[in-house]
């Protein structure tokens, strides 16, 4: 069933719950990323509630550092029977495209940003920034006298279809703008084994 008033007030979101919680074993959230001040607030109050082995998904809005710090501030053992997973496109550990992949861009990236801000600091909005402006100056390089920039980039990427290597893969589109195979990777939120913090540690690359 659908419940579509994540950014309102918590109180009917919790009835919903309480309602449906023997029903089911998985959730998927889909936080509108700010514009509504409740929406990842009550993503919070979500993850607390008791779901027992239920398995609560996101998009890469739910990849949030304050996801972590609710895990850390509830830190109760009845929180690993439930499973906080988000689809994001990019992760430092990706077997594609991260640190260790034959992705060359990747490399150089994290080589780059572990120096400026350590490592496994960086996010999929670091590589997705990175790639928008590497179109940019990839466009740039193609660009004529006179010619209209954003005409040279539609005709290149869209019309006629043609890519560039970037940090989170081949950054080619259809037409549309949709871009074509789009990567995903898996996340989880998980505790370390050694430190205790919560972490969202890497699953799975999917083609």
């Amino acid at each position: 069933s659908e419940y579509k008033q994540l950014g309102g007030e918590i109180h009917p979101l919790q009835s919903y719950l309480k309602k449906i919680q023997d029903q089911i074993d998985l959730i998927i959230l889909v936080p509108d990323g700010g514009i509504e001040p409740n929406s990842l607030n009550n993503i919070g109050l979500i993850s607390r509630f008791n779901l027992r082995k239920c398995t609560i998904a996101g998009s890469a809005t739910f990849y949030q550092d304050s996801v972590l710090h609710w895990m850390q501030e509830r830190g109760q053992p009845e929180l690993t029977h439930n499973k906080l997973i988000a689809c994001i496109p990019w992760h430092w550990h990706s077997k594609q495209n991260g640190c260790e992949s034959s992705n060359s861009l990747a490399q150089a990236f994290c080589k780059m940003g572990a120096a400026l801000w350590g490592a496994e600091n960086l996010t999929w909005r670091s590589a997705t920034a990175f790639d928008a402006v590497l179109m940019l100056l990839k466009s740039l390089e193609r660009h004529s006298e006179g010619e209209n920039l954003i005409v040279r980039m539609r005709q290149f990427f869209k019309v006629q279809g043609k890519g560039i290597n970037g940090v989170t893969g081949e950054l080619r589109f259809h037409e549309n703008g949709d871009r074509v195979a789009p990567p995903t990777e898996i996340v989880q939120v998980a505790q370390d084994q050694t430190s205790a913090a919560w972490k969202w540690n890497h699953l799975k690359s999917m083609t």
